[in-house]
């Protein structure tokens, strides 16, 4: 997939009810929250959409249809991790959304144990200065000031934490279960047209971090910080064959 920069025009798709919102970006339509904002910077990701829920219609019941295999093999494929922004910042509904749909990822026994925090304007400024310190004490001064600089131009903030526990086995399988629910987040937030880059930088292990966002990490720990926005540079990337990574047991 070449870099593209990220198309602006609004979709062409008709308006229908909007839902409570600040904005006309998600509206109801056939039962089901559409997102019609600009279209997807990777691919026509919008009108791939619709043409596919118009080729397969309602189902017969009703009821909404799910997206079918090829929409969301499209969706996986096409996704990418975003290491540059464009500076506007991307609309807080289509956040909303992509948080409260993070929400339904698997987790055993129903222990949710996730935690999402958005970071303002001061909060970020701050976890940019801090990682600035960071950096700037292991690899120098000229270094730390290129990822200031860098840091500084994210137009979006989340901080995703876990809660600990004594056994570890409920541990890993809740750590498991808060990667489950970032990739949701990152799915819908794509197939919005925004991109998110997950990181576990150092900064995010240091009790700086930790003392900075309130956190007690006794309690809870840092699965990664979040940026996302509009990408200004979608990157190309690869896949091992699935034949490298498949067994096949009698």
């Amino acid at each position: 997939m070449p870099d593209t920069q990220p198309n602006h025009r609004r979709s062409a798709r008709p308006k229908s009810k909007t839902r409570a919102s600040e904005s006309d970006r998600i509206v109801e339509r056939d039962g089901l929250l559409v997102y019609t904002g600009p279209v997807h910077p990777s691919v026509e990701y919008n009108d791939f959409i619709e043409r596919d829920r118009e080729e397969r219609g309602r189902v017969v019941s009703g009821e909404p249809a799910l997206p079918t295999p090829d929409a969301v093999t499209e969706l996986i494929r096409s996704r990418r991790t975003i290491h540059l922004f464009a500076p506007e910042p991307p609309p807080e509904d289509v956040i909303l959304c992509g948080l409260d749909l993070a929400r339904w990822a698997p987790n055993h026994r129903l222990t949710e144990p996730w935690r999402f925090l958005l970071l303002g304007p001061e909060t970020a400024a701050a976890v940019v200065a801090l990682n600035a310190e960071v950096v700037t004490e292991a690899q120098g001064t000229a270094a730390g000031e290129a990822k200031r600089v860098r840091w500084a131009a994210v137009p979006g903030w989340l901080v995703v934490t876990c809660r600990t526990s004594d056994d570890p086995v409920r541990a890993r399988e809740d750590y498991a279960a808060c990667c489950c629910a970032v990739h949701n987040f990152q799915l819908y937030l794509w197939s919005a047209g925004l991109g998110v880059k997950w990181t576990t930088g150092a900064v995010t292990r240091t009790p700086q971090f930790y003392d900075l966002l309130g956190l007690d990490a006794e309690r809870e720990t840092v699965v990664g910080l979040l940026w996302y926005g509009v990408p200004a540079v979608v990157p190309e990337t690869q896949r091992k064959p699935l034949d490298a990574v498949l067994t096949r047991l009698p």
